[in-house]
């Protein structure tokens, strides 16, 4: 610990100052009726008078109600998140989460609204036909070890990707070339217009072909610590080509993992952590106005349904039956007795993805009407099955539909429960899943979805945008998409999650999007 500010550690100590003073021992002794006190008494009075006024200002320092001061005597930012990956390996999804854009630049950046942004690449042109990309690499970018990076690191790294199998959202490229050290051209076999966003995730990381088995990227940090599932050491990369001055840089950035959101919360009030990067949705309201503890909501497309198994011979598989389940739910009222921070969602689009717009219920809350269509057809228990994490949610579906005159059976199931039954087995008629992605409609859609959902017109809209050579006619596309699938009831659309980013004063740069394969911690600030 260093030492309180203002303290002198050349000062003689107090027992060396006695030690140079004159010695009084032949002076002479004054009784009059009382003892006089040993100097010994006297000297360790004022070690413990002096060692308890010290302990009360440091515990002003550190007290929970001052953040601000509590970060300033830190060496380091420690930020409580959900899990830490179990490698480094930047081409393994779950290890590109912290990753990205952090330690590995991408080809493309992603702005604030979910859009491509100049990254490693500062421009970029697309043929016609949509097949052909050539971007402009920029000058001057070094990766952290100081070796130069140019257009054959970004071919070399995009072939690494696609050959280790790992590049699934690069499926379309026929060929990655370069000219020069600044012209990039990936080629494509058929129209793919998600691939400039997806070249903003770790499709698109560019590492150091001079380490190929070294943490090496060009990005403002470096890793400077890592416990596998436990914690991830960020240090900042002191030759950052894109940083400029700026000395208010935390020092490091410890990413923590925590299985308990309310530990989290404690740890942050307590002064123990200086970030959660995200607050669990039911525990957000709980920091609202917190002593020195400052929030920020974040964007997603964190998308959150409930899906009716309709493949087969389920009961679902009739669209009468998903209309009358849809009419049984007042999806508004569900999501705002959860308390959490959300976004209303009215179809399969997340408002910042291409394509979207409100779609309307043609259906509605109509608990009457829902009860009607019961004389039409068969009526029966339906079996709602869920992850524990999910069960508040739950509980106000459940609530909803009995009070809407369903039979319901609801089912809480572990996390790997949940992933044998629902995911593997489809062993269920209604289930609450989360699509985490971006541009994702195909995967809502395609057959072998977790709905089991088929429609010829979907497949035809699908294709449709699939081959779409425009950012527009993509738009087009996923608006008549989005309302096909939004129509034929196999999923009820209930919100987007808008996460909530808390920090202790002191401590600022929240990313204003948060994403599942993409943390971006590059704007964090002392004060």
């Amino acid at each position: 610990m260093s030492n309180p500010e203002g303290h002198d550690s050349s000062a003689p100590r107090p027992d060396e100052a006695d030690a140079n003073a004159p010695r009084r021992s032949d002076a002479p002794r004054h009784h009059n009726g009382t003892r006089s006190v040993p100097r010994w008494v006297v000297f360790v009075t004022c070690i413990v008078v002096l060692s308890l006024v010290a302990w009360i200002l440091w515990t002003r320092v550190i007290s929970p109600a001052d953040n601000t001061k509590r970060q300033d005597a830190g060496s380091t930012v420690s930020i409580a998140v959900g899990d830490i990956p179990q490698s480094l390996d930047p081409a393994t999804a779950p290890a590109s989460k912290y990753l990205v854009g952090n330690v590995y630049e991408t080809l493309l950046s992603r702005d604030d609204d979910n859009n491509p942004a100049a990254g490693i690449a500062t421009s970029w042109d697309e043929s016609s036909d949509g097949l052909t990309y050539t971007f402009t690499v920029g000058n001057g970018i070094t990766f952290s070890n100081g070796d130069a990076l140019d257009a054959s690191d970004v071919v070399w790294s995009l072939q690494n990707i696609i050959q280790n199998g790992q590049g699934s959202a690069l499926g379309s490229v026929a060929s990655v070339s370069n000219t020069d050290a600044t012209t990039l051209t990936i080629t494509l076999a058929q129209p793919n217009q998600t691939l400039l966003w997806q070249l903003t995730g770790s499709a698109g990381i560019v590492w150091d072909q001079e380490s190929p088995d070294s943490p090496i990227g060009s990005g403002p940090y470096t890793v400077g610590g890592f416990a596998p599932g436990a914690s991830l050491q960020l240090k900042p990369n002191a030759s950052y080509w894109n940083r400029g001055e700026d000395s208010n840089v935390p020092p490091s950035v410890t990413l923590v993992a925590y299985s308990d959101g309310q530990t989290a919360v404690d740890d942050l009030k307590a002064g123990t952590i200086q970030g959660i990067l995200p607050v669990d949705d039911s525990l957000a309201s709980t920091l609202d106005g917190a002593d020195g503890i400052t929030t920020t909501t974040m964007q997603s497309t964190i998308k959150v349904a409930i899906a009716l198994h309709s493949g087969g011979e389920s009961y679902f598989a009739d669209p009468a039956v998903r209309e009358s389940f849809r009419m049984a739910l007042d999806e508004d009222s569900i999501v705002k007795a959860l308390g959490i921070p959300f976004t209303r969602l009215s179809g399969p689009i997340a408002p910042l993805d291409p394509g979207y717009e409100e779609l309307a219920d043609a259906w509605g809350f109509d608990p009457t009407g829902s009860q009607r269509c019961f004389t039409h057809i068969r009526r029966r228990t339906i079996e709602f099955v869920y992850r524990s994490s999910d069960s508040a949610l739950a509980d106000q579906i459940t609530a909803n539909l009995t009070s809407s005159s369903w039979a319901v059976t609801p089912t809480e199931l572990s996390d790997a429960d949940y992933e044998q039954r629902v995911v593997t087995d489809r062993d269920y008629d209604a289930t609450i899943t989360t699509f985490d992605g971006s541009r994702d409609l195909d995967a809502i859609s395609e057959p072998g979805n977790i709905a089991d959902y088929t429609n010829s017109d979907a497949d035809t809209e699908r294709a449709a945008l699939d081959a779409a050579t425009s950012d527009e006619d993509y738009a087009a596309d996923a608006k008549a998409l989005a309302t096909t699938i939004n129509n034929d009831s196999s999923y009820d659309w209930l919100y987007v999650r808008t996460p909530i980013a808390a920090f202790a004063n002191g401590l600022s740069g929240a990313p204003a999007l948060y994403s599942t394969d993409r943390v971006d911690l590059s704007g964090l600030r002392m004060a």
